[in-house]
Order: structure tokens, then C-alpha cells, then sequence
């Protein structure tokens, strides 16, 4: 009550004192002008991402507008303080000249004075960043990319610094912007960028120093500054009393108050082309990351190869036709899984029941539950082996030895689906007919479908980003490729990453030519470091694609991912063709379990402090589960989450696409 009695108080005094809304209207101007060439950088950001985001027609629209907006309303108003840092700079260097009749001494620029200006002025700016980032010289945590991006943002604070002291001409003005600045550093400190969160809750008293507070003191502060030049401006000249005269007197000379805001703009401008190279650099790579894994060859059809023939889907077993296409993993130095049987994972896991029950889960994948029971939907368990972090021996990390020969071991669950009812297992008929109803989008009809499903003990993503180091870890991981033939060649494969994946055709895809293999048909795999993520070649780092996860078109979110260097790590140092197959459809263990498998699903960002990242998971479904499984070619071609996006033809007719958003939850 005596806080609210208070504020009516003090807006009561503001009304009366503030009757001349100018004084208060031109310091609220004052900061905007002195906070206005911070919001380059940010435009920067806005128009890439309008760029990549929208049609070509209307990104250009955009684009022109957002050069429009920032010359007119930021670099046209500022010209002005470049003139003041030249003379500021010339003054320092040269004797005072009169300048000639008609002739202003920004006219007389010469290129000696505008190094000096650079020199002055971005070097000292640089020299910060080099001392706060050396990754910026170093081109680590991300490489050049996110340190351009990272040195941006160092440099905006340096602007922001002084143009603030361009601001504080008067005490409280510097009063204002100290509370700025405290805020600015008081919320860094909350997020983790800057160390101190624990020194400030030993202090007696550290509520004081809350965000929340320290804004209200800031809008105070500011109160206070117009109510000061409100009276100043009423009293006149003559009739200020000592203490007026005193906190409406300028304490801070013009030339340094022109230079600082000077000096500010111009690193704002540094900060705003810093970024603008990131982005447009990480746009670049990403848009070349395509290439070969070492090693392997381009994809030719059956009818090119000598033994083709006896390679097509008819022509060989559901067992041979897993062998003879099985696909050759490549993964990269510090990956710690491979993978492997679902038993040894179950010999310590514990079975969570859907009311919370626990019980130690069979040793067996055939005695694992296969039903929910009544009036319960799948997921209804949770196999869990409590295990919290990939340190732990519990996750059983292993260290891959460098090697050039192709290793053969490790085991794949596989399924095969085929359209020719004289070739397919009985059971699988009404599995078969299901998913193969339609023929998919390509040229030749799909009559055979192949998937291998991979199951790892742990997952564990990580990334030093700009903002700490963040970490996605659950226990257990399904990942699958997915190959579909036509009667008689294969047509495409898909490789799952994420939440989806993306697809290629048989000739734009490459296969190991490994001389031990006995034919040109295992397709070369690149396994993303932690995550199990599945790429089509080996290129060393490339963000993920959780632009596609949230159903966004990817490019923007892309390249602003892959500057803040968040990124998917393969690489070409252990190769792996899975030697132990175990053919399973939608009746076989472990398929038929309803739940989930692994827990301690969380993402984490490490910085000073730490944080967890949205709500705890349950880890992944079982495949079954998985809209891969169930309507594969509808997932594949027709989901927001599969790149490229195929659905134009010989998918599930209009009336049926429904089932799209629900495979997508799936």
C-alpha cells in the first residue's frame, strides 16, 4: 500500500512539473537518437532472414525497403558525426587551417586522414575484441564464421558504451546511462555471458541488484532528468537555485560528447558489416557443403554394373537384398557410440510402466511387453538405464581407433517391404499392402522398400556455441535409412536426421568402392558426431536442421544456426559395414514394444551458469511407433520435416493428406 501511495505521489508531482511535454519528449528523443545506430546490426539480421525466408519478388521488396530505412533514419541523420570524428582526428594530427571560400573540411578528406580516423577510431575496437574473443584471431569455436559474428557483437557493446557517453553531457544523463549500462551488464551476468551470478547472491542484500529493480530505478532516473530540466526551463536563468544549476549544468565538454557519439556510430556500422559477412559467409558454406565422402563414387543403375542383374529386388532374398545394399557408416574421430543389439541395453535397464511402476526389464527383447491394455495408447513404457550424463560408465562410451580399413561388425534391425505378393513373407501382406499403396512421386513406381534401423546406446550432442556450451543428451537412439526400389532399380534413399531427413535419388547419391565389397551398392553414410544424425557425405560440419523440425523454411534459421555455431560434425575417420542383420517387420521384438526407449532427455546451455532448455523427455519411440514406419513414402515425400518436399504425385490423394500432420507427430 505505502508502495502504491508512492508512485500516485510522484506521478502527481510528474503531472504537475511536467506540463510542458517538450523537455520530456526531447530527452526520451535523446536516447533514442543515442541508442538508433545500434539497430544496424539488427537490421542486418531482419533482412537476411527476410531474404532467404520469402519469394524472390517480395525478399527484394524487403531488401530495398530495409537499405531505404537504415540510410534515411540511421546513416543520414549520423553523416554528421563522421564529419566531427575527421575534424576530431585531423585536429590531432594537423595545424589548424581556415578552409577555403565554399569549401567544408569534410570536402577535404584526403585518404591519409581517413587511416587515421581508422586507426583511432576501429583499432582500439578490435583490440577489445582480440583481448574478450581470441577466438576472433584464432578462428575457433565455429571457425571464422561465428567469430566475425562473435566480434560483432563485442563491437556493439562498444558502441553502445559510447554512445551513451555521447548521451551523459549532464550528471543525471550520466546517471541514466550509468543504470543502462548496469542494466545491460546485470542481465548478461543473469544469462550466463558474464561470470558473477554466484559472488552476487553471497552479497547481503543481492535482491537489490535484480533486473527488474535496477529497470525501475533506470525509468526513476529518467523521471527525475526531465523533472530537473522542466524546472530549469521555468525558473529561467537567473532564478536557478545552486543545486539546479548544478544537475542541469553540462559537465562534459561538446568535443567529447560529439567524439564518443561519433566513435559510437562508427562501431555500430563496424559491428552491422562484421555480422552482415557472417551471416552471408555461413549462407555460403552451408550452400556449398555438398560434396563426396572421401572414398566413395557416384551411384550408376543396376543395368551399368556387370553383375546388375542379379542385383535386382526379385532377384534376391529379403536377406540378400539387405546384404547386397547394406550401406557403409562413416563416422567421425570422437564418436563414441556404434551400433549395436538392443539386449545389452536391456540387461540394465529398468521397465517404467505408464502409471509409474518400475521392475528391472527382461533380458530378452521377446519378453518385453507388447500391448498397453485397455483404454491406454502407445507409449505406454519406458526402458531407462538412469543414466545422467556420457561420462558416466553407464553410457558406455568407447574411443574408435583411426584406421583405413573397412571394419565389419555391428548390427542393423531390417525390414523389407514388397508390392510382389509371390515374394513377400505371408504376415507381411496387410504391412505390405498398407505402405505400398501408392506408387511415391518419382518417374518409376516404388515396388520395394528397404529400411535398416540403427539403435544406439546414448545419444550426446554437443556444441561450443557463442553462448555457452550447449549439450542434448538422452539415453538410447533409433536412427534409419530407407532405400526404394522400382521393379528393377533402386529409385532414391533417405537418411533420418533429427526429427526428419532428407532424400536423394540413386544417382545423385555416392557409394563406397571399398575393393572388399562385391558390388557398387552400399551407399556411403555420414554419422553426425553425438547426435547419430544421417548426411549423404562426409563434409566436416553443417547445422543441424531444426528449421525443418518446428516446420520453417530452413535457409535463414540455417545460416543464423550455423553462426551462432550450432553445428553437426562428421567426418571420415572409422567406416563401418554392419555385418550382424536382423530382419524384423511390425510382429517381431523388439518392434512390438509400445513405449519408449532411454530418459534423462534434456538439452542443456553451460556459461557461467546453467540451464536447461525446455521440458524433460522420454527419450525416442520405438520404430513401430514412428510415422517412418507406418506410411514411410507419405513421411518421406510429403512431411514439412523431410527435405526436398516431393508431393505432387502418386501420394495419398487430397482427402488423405491429413495423416501427413499426424505422421509428423509421430
Amino acid at each position: 500500500m505505502l508502495t502504491l501511495l508512492g508512485f500516485l505521489a510522484v506521478g502527481a508531482v510528474a503531472s504537475n512539473v511536467l506540463r510542458r511535454w517538450d523537455v520530456a519528449r526531447g530527452l526520451l528523443c535523446d536516447l533514442a537518437v543515442a541508442l538508433r545506430p545500434l539497430s544496424l546490426p539488427v537490421l542486418v539480421l531482419v533482412l537476411v532472414a527476410a531474404a532467404r525466408a520469402l519469394p524472390l519478388g517480395v525478399a527484394l521488396g524487403v531488401f530495398v525497403l530495409g537499405i531505404f530505412v537504415a540510410a534515411r533514419f540511421v546513416i543520414v541523420p549520423e553523416w554528421g558525426t563522421v564529419v566531427r570524428v575527421h575534424r576530431l582526428v585531423s585536429s590531432l594530427f594537423d595545424q589548424p587551417r581556415i578552409p577555403a571560400p565554399g569549401i567544408t573540411p569534410f570536402r577535404r578528406i584526403s585518404p591519409v586522414s581517413l587511416l587515421r580516423t581508422f586507426q583511432l577510431v576501429v583499432v582500439p575496437g578490435l583490440v577489445v575484441v582480440a583481448f574478450v574473443s581470441p577466438s576472433f584471431w584464432l578462428g575457433g569455436r565455429g571457425g571464422w564464421v561465428t567469430a566475425f559474428a562473435e566480434g560483432g557483437i563485442i563491437v556493439m557493446g562498444l558502441a553502445l558504451l559510447a554512445r551513451l557517453t555521447g548521451f551523459s553531457r549532464k550528471p543525471l544523463r550520466a546517471l541514466c546511462a550509468f543504470l543502462l549500462c548496469l542494466l545491460a551488464a546485470r542481465s548478461l551476468v543473469l544469462a550466463g555471458f558474464i561470470p558473477g551470478e554466484s559472488l552476487l547472491r553471497d552479497l547481503p542484500g543481492w535482491q537489490a541488484f535484480s533486473p527488474r529493480k535496477i529497470a525501475m530505478a533506470f525509468g526513476a532516473a529518467l523521471l527525475l532528468c526531465a523533472i530537473v530540466g522542466s524546472l530549469a526551463l521555468r525558473s529561467g536563468t537567473e532564478g536557478r537555485t545552486a543545486w539546479l544549476r548544478r544537475l542541469d549544468t553540462t559537465w562534459t565538454g561538446e568535443r567529447v560528447a560529439n567524439g564518443a557519439a561519433a566513435v559510437g556510430f562508427l562501431w555500430s556500422f563496424v559491428a552491422a558489416l562484421a555480422l552482415t559477412i557472417s551471416v552471408f559467409w555461413g549462407i555460403y558454406v552451408i550452400s556449398h557443403a555438398q560434396g563426396s565422402a572421401s572414398g566413395g563414387v557416384t551411384a550408376r543403375p543396376l543395368s551399368d554394373l556387370e553383375n546388375g542383374a542379379s542385383l535386382r529386388p526379385r532377384a534376391l532374398s529379403d536377406r540378400e537384398l539387405a546384404e547386397a545394399y547394406m550401406p557403409v557408416f562413416v563416422y567421425a574421430e570422437h564418436q563414441s557410440w556404434l551400433p549395436s543389439p538392443v539386449d545389452s541395453y536391456l540387461g540394465e535397464a529398468t521397465l517404467v510402466s505408464v502409471r509409474g511402476e518400475r521392475e528391472p526389464a527382461p533380458e530378452s527383447p521377446s519378453e518385453l511387453p507388447s500391448t498397453c491394455g485397455a483404454d491406454v495408447a502407445p507409449p505406454c513404457y519406458r526402458l531407462t538405464i538412469k543414466c545422467e550424463s556420457a561420462d558416466r560408465g553407464c553410457a558406455g562410451r568407447n574411443e574408435l581407433p583411426a584406421t583405413d580399413e573397412l571394419q565389419r561388425h555391428g548390427t542393423v534391425y531390417a525390414r523389407v517391404l514388397r508390392a510382389d505378393t509371390r515374394l513377400r513373407k505371408s504376415r507381411q501382406t496387410q504391412e505390405a499392402d498398407a505402405v505400398l499403396a501408392y506408387p511415391g512421386p518419382l518417374d518409376a513406381p516404388v515396388r520395394t522398400l528397404l529400411q535398416y534401423w540403427l539403435f544406439y546406446r546414448y545419444d550426446e550432442w554437443a556444441a561450443p556455441t557463442m553462448l555457452g556450451r550447449l549439450v542434448q543428451r538422452h539415453e538410447a537412439d533409433w536412427e534409419s535409412i530407407t532405400i526404394g526400389f522400382s521393379a528393377t532399380e533402386p529409385l532414391f534413399v533417405a537418411y533420418s536426421a533429427h526429427c526428419g531427413g532428407r532424400w536423394l535419388e540413386w544417382e545423385d547419391i555416392h557409394v563406397a568402392d571399398d575393393p572388399s565389397l562385391a558390388s557398387a551398392t552400399h551407399p556411403l553414410v555420414a554419422v553426425a558426431e553425438g547426435s547419430h544424425a544421417n548426411y549423404d557425405d562426409s563434409h566436416s560440419r553443417r547445422p543441424p536442421d531444426w528449421a525443418t523440425c518446428m516446420g520453417m523454411e530452413g535457409s535463414a534459421f540455417e545460416a543464423l544456426t550455423y553462426v551462432w555455431g550450432i553445428e553437426d560434425v562428421t567426418g571420415d575417420h572409422y567406416r563401418l559395414l554392419p555385418t550382424d542383420i536382423r530382419m524384423v517387420d511390425g510382429d517381431d521384438p523388439p518392434m512390438t514394444f509400445p513405449g519408449t526407449w532411454g530418459g534423462n532427455d534434456h538439452t542443456t546451455l553451460r556459461n557461467a551458469r546453467s540451464f536447461q532448455i525446455g521440458p524433460e523427455g522420454a527419450g525416442p519411440k520405438t520404430p513401430a511407433l514412428h510415422g517412418l514406419w507406418i506410411d514411410p513414402i507419405t513421411k518421406i515425400f510429403c512431411s514439412e520435416q523431410w527435405r526436398p518436399r516431393k508431393c505432387d504425385k502418386g501420394i495419398r490423394p487430397p482427402a488423405d493428406r491429413g495423416l501427413i500432420a499426424v505422421l509428423d507427430e509421430l
